[in-house]
């Protein structure tokens, strides 16, 4: 619902993964710039029917500004740009609140000193550093201007004191948000040397398995029994299908998601080496957990697998069709072939080991539905829930 509310917002095709700070950074703005164009407002409004007309137009210009910030926002998505123009029409606002006439007195001081906590928070203790020196001189400036005043709206004095207090929290909010920021950083750095170990990991297993696969390979070529020759080869087959998703993990940035495209045409290359009839493969750009992609690819090497061995007469040029696409929150997975299907009863199907390695597989998926037909050839619906995947890679 919040990503559904932040997208609306912003507006389509946010480039930015939830995790980032592009990401947050963003989400907040959205949802400052509501709030700041209902608070200017109601202050324009106010101070037009009191007939305090100079900072009214401040409020206004600024309110047109923060407006144009905003849909420039939602069409090229720069978030630097968009928090600097946030902050430089609230500090406008506040600083010339403190010279003219129109927001409360308790108001205005209230947001001055509160200033400081919205300039870190938004643009970081770099930036924010930079900004909070020029927020400081506008209000050197208000001094000055209201020492020479003849009816000031503050007290030097007092103005004097927002001065120092500015300066005070200035300095609490840069010294809290440089230690989140230095945090952050090593956290980053912890978390980057944790994807090359487990990079390195899923390397070397994709290594062993390939080691493993070799051995069957050869002991298959060796034996002269048939039947046991094509359960070694089955098996190399299911080893390839991990060892592709474990490949996959090695070699894309992002070692928390599996692009489907990619592994699952992985699996079909393999598949089609080993057979002269045609496979043909759909899929949409999704990106899957690496638990969900392993039994998605395992149950399509399956099905393909069962399809090459028992669908086709030896006469026939037979077509697997395997299709995996996205409807909603549910993810469907179809494969079919063009063969002579089965005469056996779903009830029987369900014996054979490929069967109830599919049906194991589809367990293992949250909430899934699978559906199996024999006639008048076989094929596979498996929908499951895949509410969190999404159609493109967002590891930023």
């Amino acid at each position: 619902m919040l990503e559904k509310t932040v997208a609306f917002l912003a507006g389509p095709n946010l480039p930015f993964a939830p995790s980032s700070l592009a990401y947050k950074q963003a989400y907040m703005f959205v949802f400052a710039v509501p709030i700041t164009v209902i608070t200017f407002g109601s202050y324009i409004i106010e101070n037009l029917l009191l007939g305090l007309y100079p900072l009214a137009s401040i409020e206004s210009a600024m309110l047109l500004l923060l407006l144009g910030a905003y849909l420039d926002f939602r069409r090229n998505h720069r978030v630097q740009r968009a928090m600097l123009l946030l902050i430089f029409t609230v500090s406008a606002v506040t600083i010339s609140g403190l010279y003219f006439e129109g927001i409360e007195p308790y108001a205005i001081l209230f947001w001055t000193a509160a200033l400081p906590l919205f300039v870190f928070l938004l643009l970081g203790h770099r930036a924010g550093l930079r900004w909070s020196l020029v927020n400081i001189g506008g209000i050197v400036a208000v001094i000055v201007v209201t020492a020479y005043s003849r009816a000031p709206l503050f007290p030097v004095g007092l103005l004097l004191q927002v001065l120092f207090g500015y300066l005070v929290v200035s300095a609490i909010a840069y010294y809290f948000e440089r230690q989140r920021a230095t945090l952050e950083r090593r956290l980053s750095a912890t978390l980057r040397e944790r994807e090359s170990l487990l990079r390195e990991i899923h390397h070397r297993v994709k290594n062993n398995m390939q080691v493993i696969i070799g051995l069957l390979w050869l002991q298959s070529e060796s034996t002269q029994n048939p039947a046991c020759s094509q359960v070694l080869r089955t098996n190399i087959d299911r080893l390839s299908a991990i060892a592709a998703l474990h490949e996959r993990l090695y070699e894309q940035k992002n070692i928390q998601r599996i692009d489907m495209r990619e592994y699952l045409e992985a699996i079909v290359s393999h598949l089609r080496s080993l057979t002269s009839h045609t496979i043909t493969l759909a899929c949409e750009p999704l990106y899957l957990e690496m638990h969900h992609a392993l039994q998605v690819g395992l149950i399509t090497n399956e099905a393909v697998t069962n399809a090459l061995q028992h669908a086709f007469t030896d006469t026939q040029q037979g077509e697997v069709r395997i299709r995996f696409r996205r409807e909603g929150d549910a993810c469907i997975l179809e494969i079919a072939d063009n063969g002579r299907g089965m005469k056996a009863k779903t009830a029987e199907v369900k014996e054979s080991l490929g069967s109830l390695l599919i049906r194991d597989f589809a367990d293992a998926l949250p909430h899934a539905a699978l559906k199996i037909e024999t006639a008048p050839s076989v094929s596979l619906s498996l929908t499951f829930s895949c509410r969190n995947a999404p159609h493109r890679d967002t590891h930023r």
